[in-house]
């Protein structure tokens, strides 16, 4: 009979049932497996959304908190897509009749290149990342910076301590001073937004200075590497085909 404790024995000292011990491992055992799973899924999900359940024309509002009452601060067309996952709130069900309620009351915060907000999940779906803008194209007009002349400050991480100068102009010339030598030769803006320098015509006067020699020698040689840019009305930037910075230059004076 189900406690009765056997007649000369004593009920402290009985050992548990092995079959309700193993019970309650199984038991906890699943309860740690279904809190494991439920973590996960908050934590996995797509990342990207796209709209879903939104009649064409009519538009979905992104609130500042996930709270329907809370502002709205942007608005998603019935097929906007690429919506980064930035996470969501409320845990998922796993039954159909839960997950359809709980879906009613989850939230989701997207981000748009314009914004970012939270979306109630019953209108999202996995959507597809958005794609990489075009490279911009170089042309006289965005090359407009580059142009002009220019003198050395810097060079592979060194100071200038003489003078270098380089005049970049609309027609593709490019000339200057490399130190105690001039050079001549011709720039191009690429379709890619790259630069490339053709091979420079330099005289042939020996530097006087060792120190004006060795500037002379590294400016041409970085010269010859350069592969990009970065200018504005303060300052110009050839960069090397690693990115590095090869040459800085400030406007002439």
């Amino acid at each position: 009979m189900i406690g009765h404790t056997p007649q000369g024995s004593s009920a402290s000292s009985r050992p548990a049932p092995r079959r309700r011990q193993v019970w309650r491992a199984g038991l906890l055992a699943a309860g740690c497996w279904l809190l494991a799973a439920s973590a996960q899924a908050e934590a996995d999900g797509p990342d990207y959304f796209r709209v879903r359940g939104v009649a064409a024309g009519q538009m979905l509002a992104v609130h500042t908190e996930p709270d329907a009452s809370a502002p709205v601060s942007a608005q998603l067309a019935a097929t906007a897509d690429g919506l980064r996952n930035l996470g969501c709130s409320g845990g998922p069900a796993f039954a159909d009749a839960e997950q359809r309620a709980v879906q009613a009351q989850r939230w989701c915060r997207v981000e748009t290149p314009d914004a970012s907000g939270w979306v109630l999940a019953q209108f999202l779906a996995e959507g597809s990342a958005p794609a990489a803008p075009p490279a911009p194209k170089a042309s006289v007009e965005s090359g407009n910076a580059l142009f002009g002349s220019w003198r050395l400050v810097a060079f592979d991480d060194h100071v200038a301590t003489a003078e270098s100068t380089l005049t970049l102009s609309a027609d593709g010339n490019a000339s200057g001073l490399a130190g105690c030598n001039r050079f001549h030769g011709s720039a191009q803006l690429n379709d890619n937004g790259t630069l490339t320098l053709s091979p420079l015509a330099v005289t042939r006067m020996a530097c006087a200075d060792d120190e004006l020699g060795k500037q002379e020698a590294a400016f041409l040689d970085s010269m010859q590497r350069v592969t990009s840019y970065a200018a504005s009305t303060y300052g110009l930037i050839l960069f090397d085909g690693e990115h590095h910075a090869a040459l800085v230059f400030a406007p002439a004076r």
